[in-house]
């Protein structure tokens, strides 16, 4: 038993602070940390999505400075797009700087931190996305004691995110991410309780995962959001009474959609980008066309019942069949990069909410040299502004924000930053990325992420009040390395959040030692576990 952390962050991925507010009556433990500290807006990362936000977070740099820009990343010699992993961010990480200064830290289920890294003072359990059946343990006996303690196998995605939770009634859904929830609350109280370090930073994925799943249905969101609620209240009990506390979301959510923007479309239609007749003849479409697709994979799942399922086929032959077997719907399958005419193109959408410049100097088969560079991105911006919103009753501009690559990314890794970031009616109108005969517009039934998240402070260290900035996902890290009394590198972008703080803390720098480690590349196999993974909660289409 240890004597427990002296500082704990909660990541909440996707907590929305307007519904902390509303149901504020129903979330005593969020409540009281609010009213005993303070509790403000924070500007997630651009695009708002979870990647980049939690590199954001956990670097303290914008992507211009660790090179990880969204969950996928292009090939350097061709236009396939790979997801990335914790390798493919170029910088300290908070739990690497408090590990060269000697601090104790644990480090749970926070997104984006496979493979994990290997601590001198501490210990890192990876967290989303991660290939299946990986080692997300280093060292690997801190998750043994997990399972040791819990009784139960650990699981970093504790929830049937993908087909077979989009095609379960929302009791089910609720039910499904509740479990997920409190599996991960066993898990990181049992590290509160049985490893001994100063600073514990753990993030619960269940209130992202329910709001995309049930961001259309308040009643049992609401109902989500108060299990979450008493799974931090268990968490925090496990913690000394005079713990410092930072609770805190990447973005925010339950954005309800009704449309999608089908960006490539739209970049095709207005001469940016040039499409090939070449599609439907790979193996995925040829399933699809006779009517083997994924969702009648889940019916028969679900008709013969899962443990069935498990008995008749080993778990290589199901992994093999989520690999091969096709969604129905075609646009599901996102940007198709075989399509595109790339001697013709000059700009294109590969991920959600960003749009890049087909570069001389970048792209194999570029065409945009970097002269032309400004005047295009200035040109899509104008022409984005133009679209008006799909719906019959509005005729408003649909984008609400388009930020361009100069004003936001700056350092070494700037040239592999999206050219532009639009956001479509405050996220409420999915930007796609799929190809849409011709339809720049589709109906849609999701909820997505709002711009910006929680953050609430409480503790000995911290002021009562409720006269706060609004501040930036960046400003976290110099806040934790503040707390503990450790220097902070030089070339942060974030800001020290002093109107939070109780006491006079100031930030002390050191040189910075983001060396570029070796790169973990995903075999085919795990790299396809993670895209079903982002599929999922649709990072991918």
């Amino acid at each position: 038993m240890s004597e427990g952390p002296s500082i704990v962050v909660v990541g909440l991925d996707g907590l929305e602070p307007s519904l902390v507010r509303r149901w504020s009556a129903d979330l005593p433990t969020l409540r009281n940390l609010r009213t005993s500290g303070s509790f403000g807006r924070i500007r997630s990362a651009d695009p708002p999505l979870s990647v980049p936000a939690w590199p954001w977070i956990y670097t303290g740099k914008q992507g211009g400075k660790h090179g990880c820009f969204s969950f996928t990343k292009r090939e350097f010699d061709d236009y396939s797009w790979e997801p990335v992993n914790y390798s493919d961010v170029n910088a300290e990480s908070l739990w690497e700087v408090l590990d060269a200064a000697g601090v104790a830290c644990g480090i749970a289920n926070v997104p984006l931190t496979y493979p994990p890294s290997d601590l001198d003072h501490g210990y890192v359990v990876a967290g989303w996305p991660s290939p299946n059946r990986a080692a997300v343990s280093n060292p690997p006996e801190v998750i043994e004691t997990v399972e040791h303690e819990t009784g139960e196998r650990y699981r970093v995605n504790p929830f049937s995110v993908g087909p077979e939770l989009m095609q379960a009634g929302d009791e089910e859904v609720l039910a499904d991410v509740t479990e997920g929830l409190w599996h991960h609350e066993r898990a990181f109280e049992t590290l509160v309780r049985e490893t001994d370090v100063e600073v514990f930073f753990c993030v619960f994925m269940a209130t992202d995962v329910a709001g995309h799943y049930l961001g259309r249905n308040p009643d049992l969101l609401r109902k989500l959001y108060v299990e979450q609620d008493r799974a931090l209240a268990e968490l925090l009990a496990a913690c000394p009474d005079d713990v410092d506390t930072i609770v805190m979301s990447d973005h925010g959510h339950a954005a309800a959609s009704d449309w999608n923007f089908h960006i490539n479309e739209w970049l095709r239609e207005n001469g940016y980008l040039s499409v090939t007749d070449a599609s439907g003849f790979d193996t995925r479409s040829l399933l699809r066309r006779v009517g083997f697709t994924r969702e009648r994979l889940v019916a028969a799942k679900r008709a013969l019942g899962a443990e069935d399922v498990r008995g008749r086929l080993p778990q290589p032959v199901l992994d093999l069949l989520q690999r091969v077997v096709p969604p129905a719907d075609e646009r599901s399958e996102g940007f198709d990069s075989a399509r595109v005419d790339w001697s013709e193109t000059v700009a294109y959408s590969p991920d959600q909410n960003v749009v890049y410049l087909n570069g001389a100097g970048t792209h194999p088969s570029g065409t945009v040299d970097e002269a032309r560079a400004g005047e295009l991105r200035a040109d899509l911006v104008a022409g984005l502004e133009t679209v008006t919103h799909p719906a019959p009753d509005r005729d408003d501009p649909l984008m609400t924000e388009i930020r361009r690559k100069e004003e936001v990314f700056r350092g070494p890794f700037v040239d592999g930053a999206p050219d532009v970031i639009p956001i479509a009616d405050d996220m409420q109108v999915g930007i796609q990325t799929s190809f849409n005969d011709g339809e720049l517009f589709a109906r849609d039934e999701w909820s997505e992420h709002r711009p910006f998240g929680t953050l609430i402070t409480a503790g000995e260290s911290f002021a009562r009040t409720d006269d706060v900035a609004e501040r930036s996902v960046l400003d976290v890290f110099p806040l934790v390395l503040a707390l503990a009394d450790v220097a902070v590198p030089e070339n942060f972008d974030g800001e020290l959040p002093s109107d939070r703080l109780a006491g006079n803390f100031d930030v002390t720098c050191r040189r910075t030692h983001d060396e570029h480690g070796t790169r973990r590349e995903y075999s085919e196999a795990e790299s396809e576990d993670v895209r079903e993974q982002l599929r999922g909660l649709g990072y991918l289409e």
